[in-house]
């Protein structure tokens, strides 16, 4: 955003987290545009959310949940259970 507006950022890592720093000259200016973006995307991400409805789950997935676990018991009822004479 800086970048756009002319302004020469630099973005080091320091103790606490990243550090994003411009000019003393263009400080007040960078203040203004990082301002202006977080005003004008607050609104934005406001009104996704309102938007946003929850997904229902969909039926299918516990259909395929019961029909492995079907599955599973034939097999075992197929197969009988462990012969403990077999190691």
């Amino acid at each position: 955003m800086l970048t756009a507006d002319g302004l020469l950022p630099s973005v080091r890592l320091g103790p606490e987290g990243f550090v994003l720093s411009v000019a003393l000259d263009e400080a007040e200016r960078a203040a203004d545009v990082l301002s202006a973006y977080v005003s004008e995307n607050r609104e934005s991400r406001r009104e996704q959310e309102l938007r946003r409805k929850p997904e229902p789950v969909p039926a299918i997935d516990a259909f395929a949940g019961l029909g492995v676990c079907a599955a599973l018991l034939v097999f075992f009822f197929v197969t009988g259970p462990r012969n403990p004479a077999v190691i």
